[in-house]
């Protein structure tokens, strides 16, 4: 019985709203044609953010020189170049072992030894893998 009492005071309310301006003055039913329909009806929004977050994105890049037997990791504009064992070399060659090895590497980027070089000191094909655009280059040790 109380569902029943709330929903004809919403409806109640509902229907008043829809049929009241600012002004006060109300309008029957019947009276509301389309030559005079008030436009001033209550509306809710969603709250705004009041933060804007840019979108993030990022890219790593990993290439195995198999002449040198080298990885090279480029993150950004930063290359690093890693020296692979015995293991590693093996373990590039499967889809399963480059992706463990990769995720070997990456947290080496920050807690590894890093020696900053040139990049002529590298391979052509480590240079290439490097790209253009890198400004800074370390051997990984």
């Amino acid at each position: 019985m109380k569902c029943v009492v709330i929903l004809a005071a919403l409806i109640a309310v509902s229907y008043e709203q829809a049929h009241t301006t600012d002004s006060g003055h109300t309008h029957d039913a019947q009276e509301v044609s389309t030559a005079h329909v008030h436009t001033d009806f209550i509306t809710t929004t969603a709250p705004q953010a009041t933060t804007h977050e840019s979108n993030e994105a990022a890219s790593i890049f990993f290439y195995y020189d198999y002449l040198t037997h080298k990885m090279a990791l480029r993150y950004g504009r930063t290359c690093y170049i890693f020296t692979l064992t015995d293991q590693q070399r093996t373990q590039v060659h499967t889809d399963a072992g480059i992706k463990a090895l990769e995720l070997t590497l990456l947290p080496l980027i920050d807690s590894g030894h890093k020696t900053l070089v040139q990049k002529s000191s590298l391979s052509a094909e480590l240079q290439r893998a490097c790209g253009r655009n890198t400004t800074l280059i370390y051997t990984m040790s």
